[in-house]
């Protein structure tokens, strides 16, 4: 039988080893990053299924041994995730050297006192979520009541240097105070956490300060760090900080659905007793710790969510707290913005949306070449905003050309879902201007570059809901934008030129799609020419409907389709190209006004699973409101017929192969033989008086066969095709996605009739397509258009890739086409990661014809602590167009952002 304690006197039991050091990290985190910590629980030790829940805390005294006994026990961990979790953690000792509870003089307020020593280190003692690591530090407890046990106050002085860990959460401490004070209704008011120095976060935000202090007021929480620095990743040498001499924190604080019951009876010891005041304190501690990135979520925590330890949204709480820091505002005031602790510049006051970004997000390139001299280039965006919404500057110095300047906006609304008409919208745009003062030369077509150069573009996507209901209406309206100004062809390629490798010829188009869920559509769709040195086929615009196959009617087995599009075209020549035929008796402007429609039926037979034959018929009609006769335009129309029939079949063979090195789990091959059909009659009716704006143009791949698909309606012509092919594919199971396909090979070949087309071939090229990927670090893909009639290919284009996860990679390709263009050459590069932090990669191209190789590139890539990526490289051209034949430079970003 147990023995009892005199009345009055506190006592520490074996359970309460665990509430101390819960206490501990339940204060430091409180007031700084203790949101997904469970709260402290009364019973004796806790299963592991329930170490991380978070039970209220009982209001029952603890029955436990005398107070000169020195309590020892075996920490139960969390439930194990993996057989490395599985350690043995040491045994704590903690000596209760003083406790008691007294009632103050005026008989108002009821004080227990609790100071004890942590006689052993803690190392690595785990509490569910949370981790402790300490050398021998004293704790002392002051709790206070009223008459009517509502909390006063809450005082938990700690001496000693401790570490604080839980989930990605870190505080270095020593000689620490929290003192919480409580309302009237026994709420949290106020948290002031007094330090020497601590430090908090989670990649990529760290803070530092020496004191913080938390309010409530309504729902809005304020919380104040003096002498604070604000450190982006590891707060290492070469890290981003912003010195304040005060950073203000407001955030939301969620109302529990759902309070712990009011104790009947006096706390059983003072650690419990301060556990049960920070569960009082628990919308206060999830507002301060969102400041800090280690907040709770945003909106209230029901009672099930508290019970199984995850937020509102059922997400974990370490994820929810990662939401919370985006969701906090910080004010910073007297702010120093250092970069490898250089001060870069002072700005009295700014405003940021949590710590997952730096202030600043810089993009530093630096370098020389002939033609603009020495020059950095620089684009700077500001993160305040949050990274819904970061605006920013260009700010280029060139040596010979002079200074370039501009602006720049990228926006992210996808995951702001009070971002109003905003909503799902991302994108972005630049804008830059330039007085170039360097020696300009000609451009591309021989005409001299203007001083005044500049270039802007603007890209778009957005979906916008709908209020509609009905399965005929659209439910949203998808828009899209693509808009690109060059002031002369080589302004990108001279400034921005890695955004001109990937934008040589620059398309400018606005769409607006609205689709339906019966299967229907509608868009707008504009393209337009900023650009005066483009021959571009304008759309001003094209309005379709377009309906997808469907049956007939229930239980039909023919479906149909229907699409149709008013279009309103132009074509203007550029007086600096070769371009439109002059078909309007010299003018150099096209313009039609077009009406064009598709209608066809189709009705799929099939013989079991190897065998499908589906007859297509329809028909175009396209009314034109201007033609060409004599220079003066009339109405025309045509109506041109389909017939043809789409025939597969498909064969498959299947092994019980296994290959661990190739990851393979059984093989299976698919064959699916084709044969298409189409008949287009009288196709080239009323040929010359139509604006011939959308005209039939060389592509390398097996055009469209279907008359709804071909997009040259101005330039059509009787055709009879036959198309004959076969496709291969080798599968393996996957474990994530069902199937893995391993390799493809794919040969087409179209047959002819060619008596409606001068200069048309009986037999079309032999296209095939060969594809490998036995693995995620091998793929090979292989391109070729054969000649049938001399045997030559007059197209081959391959590519392989060999890698061996981040630790090195290898490159090979070739561009070989004979007919189109005369182009011969070879290219290949290869990447090494040397260690953590240094890389290097080199990429050389070689043209056959010229017999040289015509570039050659040399890197090394550079990381700076856990904040930068520098590459510095050389390069080599041969005979490039506006680039130095020898050219160097360096390019710094910011990782992980």
């Amino acid at each position: 039988m147990k023995k009892r304690a005199p009345q009055g006197t506190q006592i520490l039991t074996v359970p309460h080893h665990r509430r101390t050091a819960k206490l501990l990290s339940r204060c430091l985190l409180f007031a700084a990053a203790a949101a997904p910590l469970a709260l402290t629980q009364t019973s004796a030790q806790p299963t592991p299924e329930k170490a991380k829940q978070t039970p209220p805390v009982s209001t029952q005294p603890a029955q436990a041994a005398p107070p000169t006994q020195t309590a020892t026990a075996t920490a139960k961990p969390a439930k194990p995730t993996s057989p490395a979790s599985q350690k043995k953690h040491p045994k704590i000792s903690i000596s209760a050297d003083k406790m008691s509870g007294q009632r103050s003089p005026d008989g108002d307020t009821t004080v227990s006192v609790a100071e004890h020593d942590v006689v052993a280190n803690i190392g690595d003692f785990d509490f569910g979520e949370t981790r402790i690591e300490a050398a021998k530090a004293t704790i002392t407890t002051v709790h206070a009541r009223n008459a009517k046990r509502t909390p006063v106050s809450t005082t938990t002085i700690l001496h000693g240097e401790t570490k604080v860990t839980a989930n990605l959460l870190r505080i270095l401490t020593a000689d620490t105070k929290v003192k919480i004070a409580f309302d009237k209704q026994g709420d949290v008011e106020r948290v002031d956490l007094d330090t020497g120095t601590f430090r908090l976060g989670s990649p990529p935000g760290y803070l530092q300060g020496t004191a913080f202090h938390a309010q409530k007021v309504a729902d809005v929480s304020q919380s104040a760090i003096t002498n604070a620095t604000i450190y982006y990743h590891e707060p290492d040498f070469f890290s981003i900080s912003v010195d304040a001499s005060k950073i203000t924190i407001l955030a939301e604080v969620p109302a529990p659905d759902e309070k712990p019951p009011a104790p009947e009876k006096p706390a059983a010891t003072a650690a419990t007793a301060t556990a049960t005041a920070t569960t009082a304190a628990t919308a206060t501690a999830t507002t301060a710790t969102a400041a800090t990135s280690t907040a709770a979520a945003k909106s209230a925590k029901p009672p099930a969510a508290a019970k199984s330890g995850k937020s509102s949204v059922g997400r974990p709480a370490s994820a929810s707290a990662r939401e919370a820091a985006r969701d906090a505002t910080l004010h910073v005031e007297d702010a120093v913005v250092r970069i490898a602790g250089i001060p870069i510049f002072y700005i009295p006051s700014y405003t940021q949306q949590g710590l997952d970004l730096p202030p600043l997000r810089p993009v530093v390139r630096a370098g020389s070449k002939d033609n603009i001299g020495a020059y950095l280039r620089t684009t700077t965006y500001y993160t305040g905003f949050g990274k819904s919404l970061q605006p920013g500057v260009l700010l280029d110095t060139y040596a010979k050309a002079g200074v370039l300047t501009g602006g720049a906006l990228d926006y992210d609304f996808t995951k702001t879902p009070d971002a109003g008409p905003l909503v799902n919208a991302t994108g972005d745009f630049q804008a830059a201007w330039i007085n170039d003062n360097s020696n300009r030369g000609l451009d591309n077509y021989g005409h001299p570059i203007p001083n005044h150069r500049a270039f802007a573009w603007w890209r778009h996507k957005q979906t916008i809901p709908l209020p509609t209901q009905s399965e005929l209406l659209p439910h949203s309206l998808e828009l899209s934008a693509n808009v690109h100004y060059w002031s002369d062809t080589s302004v990108l390629r001279d400034f921005r030129p890695d955004l001109f490798h990937d934008n040589q010829r620059p398309d400018n188009y606005v769409e607006a799609v609205m689709p339906a869920p019966a299967g229907y559509y509608l868009s707008a769709f504009a393209r337009f020419r900023p650009n005066h040195f483009q021959n571009v086929r304008q759309r001003l615009p094209e309005v379709r409907f377009d309906m997808v196959p469907r049956p007939l009617f229930d239980g039909s087995p023919v479906y149909h389709r229907l699409s149709a599009a008013f279009a309103y075209l132009v074509e203007k020549d550029s007086p600096e190209l070769p371009g439109i035929p002059q078909n309007l008796g010299g003018d150099d402007t096209l313009e039609s006004r077009r009406l064009d429609g598709y209608y066809g039926f189709d009705a799929p037979l099939k013989i079991g699973d190897w065998f499908s034959f589906t007859p297509v018929a329809g028909a175009r009609a396209t009314a034109y409101f201007d033609s060409i006769r004599d220079g003066q335009g009339d109405p025309r129309g045509r109506v041109l017929p389909q017939l043809g029939f789409d025939m597969h079949l498909l064969a498959n063979g299947q092994w019980n192969v296994q290959n661990n090195f190739w990851g393979i789990n059984g093989l299976r091959h698919l064959v699916r033989p084709l044969v298409q059909y189409r008949w287009i009659p009288a196709a080239a009716q009323d040929s010359g008086l139509i604006p011939p704006i959308d005209r039939d143009a060389f592509v390398p791949y097996p055009p469209p066969l279907d008359l709804s698909q071909k997009r040259h309606a101005d330039d059509l012509w009787e055709q009879q095709v036959f198309r004959v092919g076969i496709e291969n594919t080798l599968q393996t199971r996957d474990s994530e996605y069902g199937s893995r396909d391993l390799a493809w090979l794919n040969i087409y070949q179209d047959f002819r009739d060619t008596s409606h087309r001068a200069g048309e071939r009986y037999r079309s090229t032999l296209y095939t397509q060969l594809g490998l990927a036995p693995a995620y670090w091998l793929s090979l893909n292989a391109y070729n258009r054969l000649d049938t009639y001399n045997g030559h290919s007059n197209e081959i284009s391959a590519y392989m890739d060999v890698h061996d996860g981040d630790r090195w990679r290898l490159w090979f390709g070739v561009q070989y086409c004979t007919d189109v263009s005369d182009t011969n050459q070879y290219y290949w590069g290869v990447e090494y990661r040397l260690n953590s932090n240094y890389a290097l990669s080199g990429q050389w191209r070689f043209d056959n014809k010229v017999g040289d190789l015509t570039e050659q590139f040399y890197g090394l890539r550079q990381r700076l602590g856990n904040t930068w990526e520098i590459e510095w490289y050389i390069r080599h051209r041969r005979d490039a167009r506006r680039d130095s034949g020898f050219s160097f430079g360096a390019s710094l970003r910011l990782m992980r952002f």
